[in-house]
């Protein structure tokens, strides 16, 4: 399958590459800084974009699968809408490439997340 990562320069999203790629997947992983990214592989294409920019979202097209594992270390009072605004585009363009299989993983709520997900958490 050809997959396209989301969020692989965290522990979570290095893993999916991993294992993707140790599957025998072709993966193209969206990252900001390609610089903080060492895997190298030949089935391995690094797109530098961000998830809130649609235009770097053009990626996914000729995909098969998109694996999101995004997530933020900020710990802030204001609202972060980096998961819903990022995933409502990506949806989107998912939709005008025709790319119908999403999974998005998260560790809110897991090991030592306790306290990261607000008062309501």
């Amino acid at each position: 399958m050809r997959i396209f990562v989301i969020g692989a320069t965290g522990a979570t999203g290095q893993q999916i590459v991993e294992r993707g790629l140790t599957e025998g997947h072709d993966i193209t992983a969206l990252i900001r800084n390609p610089d903080k990214f060492k895997m190298q592989h030949k089935s391995l294409r690094l797109v530098k974009g961000d998830i809130l920019d649609r235009v770097s979202l053009d990626a996914v097209q000729q995909q098969d699968a998109v694996i999101s594992s995004l997530g933020t270390r900020k710990i802030s009072l204001e609202p972060v809408t980096l998961l819903s605004g990022g995933t409502k585009n990506l949806v989107r363009v998912m939709g005008q490439h025709g790319v119908k299989r999403l999974i998005c993983i998260t560790g809110l709520g897991a090991g030592d997340s306790k306290g990261h997900g607000g008062f309501l958490y």
